[in-house]
């Protein structure tokens, strides 16, 4: 298969359309996939909806310098990849530059603009030359009003010779649902996949194809640990109240275990004993009361903890795992593995850490530090034990997570492509302790 390219999809703040924009480039071209830089879990899944390929996220300080070997493993598979940035072009470059510009810059990548116009004219132009650069391929103007508004705003850029590779007009049709301070998951396949291609009708996707990047390919994508025997077995939980890993994380341990997914909220476990369980994040306050009746699940962890069996949770995984959840007037009964409890709250924390691993760590070595991010909209209360000693990336210290046995959970979202020999390592150490 031979990769047409990799494109990149910026604004001047976010709300611009730059998830519209992506979508529908996904919806355009075959054999498609999506990247999204930062931390994102929700985007990435809209993404994969649309294209039918799990999307990738790129973010350097999860990843570290990983992050550079993400476009060429888009190009291995794929004809064609978007890479949606994060936020506005130049937000996040302080005091670590995590800006969408660092990651264009440094894979020197060719990038369309989308500018929201509703309240613009002529001015939109002077407003958004700063994000017009030599590897800029045009604008998309988006949400314009009538054909007079747009004849207004397009021209002005014409004139300064800016391409605009696509115009979409102000439609309620085409726009997404927010949440969370992130797009919403409360939509269909079928409705999200309409709304790109209703979008997709107003870009020139001829052009952009022509204007794509094409990927250098490095050889840290074939690595060594994709040749490796896969002697283990890991489940993940998956469904709607935990649905947020990245792509490379999952692949990394699938080159060395058999992965086997279940769902807590419709009472699963996993059809034989497996050397590690994993459950991410998402949404349990949504799906509390299902994950309450799932007796069968919840007893299923319970042993599988008491027999040394190893397990790692990411923030809604933590919350699972805690005797209690509560949002509001309702208490809800978790799986008790731990003794704790979350508590939903009005405002999010949002931060990448690093966690330093304390005395004890189920999974890390004592003093190893886990470069990872946060975002959750609870407060965690428990007496077990703390896991992480957590600087943020503002140089503000505490403590973090907690650990139980052969149990361990966190806030923390961590990408296993950077951290693998860690999970096998812990992995091989608890299935030779586990009885058989």
């Amino acid at each position: 298969m031979v990769m047409l390219g990799i494109i990149g999809i910026t604004a001047p703040a976010t709300g611009s359309g730059k998830t519209t924009v992506a979508l529908s480039l996904l919806r355009s071209f075959k054999k498609s996939v999506g990247i999204k830089i930062g931390p994102d879990y929700i985007d990435p899944q809209l993404m994969a909806m649309v294209s039918g390929e799990r999307a990738f996220n790129m973010d350097r300080w999860i990843m570290g310098r990983s992050y550079r070997d993400i476009p060429g493993m888009a190009a291995k598979d794929h004809e064609i990849a978007v890479v949606e940035g994060v936020m506005g072009m130049f937000d996040g470059r302080e005091p670590v530059n995590l800006s969408t510009d660092y990651y264009f810059r440094n894979l020197n990548l060719r990038y369309i603009v989308v500018l929201d116009s509703y309240k613009s004219g002529e001015s939109l132009y002077y407003m958004s030359r700063g994000f017009i650069g030599r590897r800029s391929i045009g604008v998309v103007i988006n949400n314009y009003t009538t054909e007079g508004h747009l004849k207004k705003v397009s021209g002005e850029f014409e004139r300064h010779g800016i391409r605009v590779v696509g115009s979409i007009p102000f439609d309620e049709s085409i726009k997404i649902p927010e949440r969370h301070l992130g797009l919403s998951l409360d939509i269909s396949k079928e409705n999200i996949d309409k709304t790109a291609r209703k979008a997709s009708e107003f870009i020139d996707t001829d052009f952009i194809e022509k204007k794509a990047t094409i990927p250098e390919i490095s050889k840290n994508n074939e690595t060594e640990v994709n040749k490796k025997s896969r002697p283990y077995r890991i489940a993940v939980a998956l469904d709607m109240a935990f649905s947020f890993y990245y792509r490379t994380s999952l692949e990394a341990l699938a080159s060395i275990a058999e992965l086997e997914f279940f769902s807590p909220m419709n009472n699963e476990t996993p059809s034989h004993d497996p050397d590690m369980i994993y459950i991410g994040g998402g949404y349990p306050e949504f799906y509390a009361r299902d994950l309450e009746k799932a007796e069968r699940t919840k007893e299923y962890l319970r042993d599988f903890h008491r027999n040394g069996g190893l397990i790692y949770a990411e923030c809604g995984g933590m919350m699972y795992l805690f005797s209690e959840l509560v949002n509001g007037d309702d208490h809800y009964n978790m799986s008790s593995v731990m003794e704790g409890r979350s508590v939903m709250k009005q405002h999010p924390t949002m931060r990448y850490v690093t966690g330093v691993a304390e005395t004890g760590n189920p999974l890390f070595p004592v003093g190893e530090r886990i470069k990872g991010h946060e975002y959750h909209y609870s407060s965690s209360e428990s007496k077990e034990k703390a896991a992480f000693t957590l600087n943020t990336i503002s140089g503000e210290k505490c403590k973090g997570g907690f650990m139980k046995g052969s149990a361990l959970a966190s806030y923390l979202h961590i990408d296993f492509y950077r951290y693998l020999q860690f999970a096998e390592r812990s992995i091989k150490i608890r299935s030779g302790r586990r009885p058989t």
